[in-house]
């Protein structure tokens, strides 16, 4: 479990105030963006999630989303000038390591969380942006995606090591309108309520 309302509160805070959020994160892209949160490590399988973004922006036309980062690690050099050798070193955003203050509002303004990894017992990212608010894409080898994504409901699974399931996933989640993104991260909040302090304390007890 993760402290749910805490990225209840910043993810809303940052939907309400998103003028003044903006201005003092001003790395915050202002156009839609699918957010990545992880360490940049192999198992995490950035590159896979790298190529089916390139082959994204290929397919859509209509204003594509960029795509954020978050973290660090060894491969974080490596991805940085696959982004430059393609011409996409304004579109995909490397802000790095953020604190657990900021990035309950990164989580907010994004347009859906997206978890590649390869192998992963559960992810508590998934938790996190679950609790945002946003929709989810995530890999069917991540732990929660047993428990937290419903396909079609909050968001969609993915085969991590297929870069054409990835794209299709990525293409699905940018086709939907702001609305029907809206109802995903409402029902990503729902599925995630039975994941909480509150309820893991009256398991226990």
């Amino acid at each position: 479990v993760v402290d749910n309302e805490h990225f209840i509160q910043h993810a809303d805070f940052a939907r309400k105030h998103e003028s003044s959020v903006r201005t003092s994160n001003p790395k915050i892209p202002k156009t839609p963006y699918f957010l990545v949160v992880t360490r940049l490590i192999p198992r995490k399988n950035v590159e896979s999630l790298f190529d089916a973004y390139i082959k994204y922006r290929n397919e859509v036309k209509d204003m594509p989303w960029d795509l954020v980062i978050c973290g660090n690690g060894e491969l974080k050099d490596q991805l940085i000038k696959t982004a430059i050798d393609n011409n996409l070193e304004k579109n995909i955003h490397f802000p790095g390591f953020l604190s657990y203050q900021e990035i309950g509002y990164w989580y907010g303004l994004s347009g859906a969380f997206v978890h590649p990894a390869l192998k992963e017992q559960w992810g508590l990212v998934v938790n996190e942006a679950c609790s945002s608010g946003v929709p989810i894409l995530c890999s069917k080898t991540v732990g929660s995606s047993y428990e937290l994504v419903r396909e079609g409901v909050n968001g969609y699974l993915f085969e991590p090591e297929d870069i054409k399931d990835i794209t299709r996933c990525l293409i699905k989640i940018h086709q939907l309108d702001h609305d029907e993104r809206g109802v995903m991260g409402e029902e990503s909040r729902k599925i995630v309520k039975k994941c909480s302090p509150e309820v893991f304390a009256e398991s226990v007890v």
